[in-house]
């Protein structure tokens, strides 16, 4: 966990319903945002896309990537553009009769319909701009017209094409429920920060609860979402507090099967990233691609880094019987190799400490694997959960994995920190 990494700002331009005026200028800067932004599908296995000629909006059975249009996600609310090569992308403004991309060439600012995201059942959701819902037509137009929801307003964010036989929200189906934790005790632009990631993060996954470990309170609330707040004064000691945070107080607050780890600079990002083996696993956290095991326990980066991370009940469970210490000493004798710099941070009287993610995918795996049953990620399909560095183990999923962590990748998914 590392919440004191990023100094500089996550910058996502949230505004309010309706059609934004965009400057052209802010136009440009979105352009990484959108070549990694999912793709529109509606429930009747059509795609969203420009047409050449008239501009408009349509939606039919093409299943290339020309002309597609893609939603720039900003927390629950979002923009289309339509991506059109590898420096070319125009916004959508919609009306009642049809959607049409702006052109932006002129020198004014351009109207952007922005749109709320209403999530629905099984992953699919609606998309609202003011009192209407974008709907795909039968005759393949698109135009912001009803003021209801059917099959006709119901879309998925994916990239590539989903199957036909589509369902998205694996968690929900499973019926395993979810919860955000976000620690955060810093100012009020810090606060700000994290409360938007926590944000962006329940709008790409169905969360029950967020657990907010704060001195200040959640500052907005999120529609169909418990906010929890848990006071915390503000960090003396970050390690200390940090751990007995994660590995004691935590543990014993979180009642969902599963809990994810969001901080300013980690969170959400790719929807289409989700995979349902996440859940067969108790401990995921980004590959520590430069701690390599030395033997046959394990084969391949360390897993895992906790700032972006899933963590399960089990999980928790375990911790809550062990008491675990993050004394360096304590842990030596099991695991000699954490008297390597890498492994260990300093707190505030000096004296060499463990992070709360080194202790639980390091120091006390074995224990935890054995005593417990606690599964950990192997790092390949961990790479496609989160990454927080570029390493040649990562560069499949560099950019295009489920959440990050970190401003060292945050510009590979199109991220200003």
């Amino acid at each position: 966990m590392d919440t004191q990494r990023s100094s500089t700002a996550y910058q996502a331009n949230r505004t309010g319903l309706g059609t934004q005026n965009i400057a052209l200028g802010a136009s440009t800067k979105m352009h990484s945002l959108a070549i990694l932004s999912p793709r529109l599908f509606t429930a009747h296995g059509t795609a969203l896309y420009i047409e050449p000629g008239s501009r408009e909006l349509r939606h039919d059975k093409r299943g290339d990537g020309h002309g597609c249009a893609r939603i720039v996600l900003e927390g629950r609310h979002g923009r289309i553009v339509v991506y059109d090569g590898p420096n070319a992308f125009d916004p959508i403004a919609c009306q009642t009769t049809h959607c049409r991309a702006i052109d932006r060439t002129g020198s004014q600012p351009i109207d952007q319909t922005m749109f709320e995201i209403v999530r629905l059942d099984n992953g699919w959701v609606a998309l609202k701009s003011g009192d209407a819902y974008l709907t795909a037509l039968p005759d393949g137009h698109v135009t912001l017209t009803q003021t209801t929801c059917s099959s006709w307003e119901s879309f998925i964010l994916a990239d590539p094409v989903p199957p036909q036989e589509y369902n998205y929200d694996t968690l929900a189906a499973s019926g395993h429920t979810l919860s955000i934790s976000c620690i955060e005790t810093r100012g009020r632009k810090y606060i700000d920060r994290a409360a938007r990631a926590v944000e962006r993060t329940a709008a790409l996954l169905r969360t029950d609860i967020v657990y907010w470990f704060s001195n200040s309170s959640f500052p907005f609330s999120i529609p169909g979402t418990e906010i929890r707040h848990i006071r915390v004064a503000v960090f003396a000691d970050f390690i200390e507090d940090i751990n007995n945070i994660c590995l004691r107080l935590m543990p014993n607050l979180v009642e969902t099967d599963f809990n994810l780890i969001v901080q300013d600079h980690a969170f959400a990002v790719n929807p289409q990233a989700w995979d349902p083996l996440f859940l067969n696993y108790d401990y995921i956290g980004a590959p520590f691609c430069g701690l390599w095991s030395g033997g046959p326990y394990w084969c391949g980066p360390i897993i895992g880094n906790g700032g972006f991370s899933l963590r399960s009940r089990k999980l928790y469970d375990a911790l809550l019987k062990e008491q675990l210490t993050w004394n360096i000493e304590d842990w030596i004798p099991y695991e000699d190799r954490l008297r390597l710099f890498a492994y260990y941070v300093t707190n505030q009287k000096g004296q060499k400490c463990l992070g709360e993610d080194i202790v639980i995918s390091i120091a006390a795996r074995k224990l935890l694997e054995t005593r417990y049953g606690v599964r950990f990620c192997p790092p390949e399909l961990a790479g496609k959960f989160s990454l927080f560095e570029d390493h040649p183990f990562t560069n499949y999923w560099l950019g295009r994995s489920f959440g990050f962590h970190g401003e060292q990748v945050a510009e590979k998914y199109g991220i200003v920190l």
